[in-house]
């Protein structure tokens, strides 16, 4: 997309370093996945055909399944507990991915080309 900075080549999720590429045409051909979050091999695929800032959110979106799986959080965690968990990871993210967070910042804020 023009006007779309480059997603970061990889970005480090706790012990994990995730590969990200930007989602294929042939990916979601429905267009309702705006992106996905694997583990195993640690991959983050972004649909970037969106809105810049639509593109950041699904970005943030991925990200925050990276630290949901690697804090061990589970679907029976109480409110307080995930976000506790969740605002460690953000943090720990932030500070060992400076392009991911510039990356972000600047695809928020951008108007989508005409």
């Amino acid at each position: 997309m023009s006007g779309l900075p480059t997603l970061p080549k990889e970005v480090h999720i706790g012990f994990l370093t995730y590969e990200v590429r930007a989602m294929s045409p042939d990916y979601d051909r429905a267009g309702q996945t705006a992106g996905h979050t694997y583990h195993m091999p640690a991959e983050i695929v972004v649909r970037t055909s969106d809105h810049p800032a639509q593109v950041a959110d699904s970005f943030l979106h991925e990200i925050l399944h990276g630290i949901y799986h690697v804090t061990g959080l589970s679907d029976e965690d109480n409110e307080e507990r995930t976000v506790t968990a969740l605002a460690h990871g953000l943090i720990e993210f932030i500070q060992r991915n400076p392009r991911a967070v510039a990356w972000l910042q600047d695809a928020s804020k951008r108007k989508k080309a005409a």
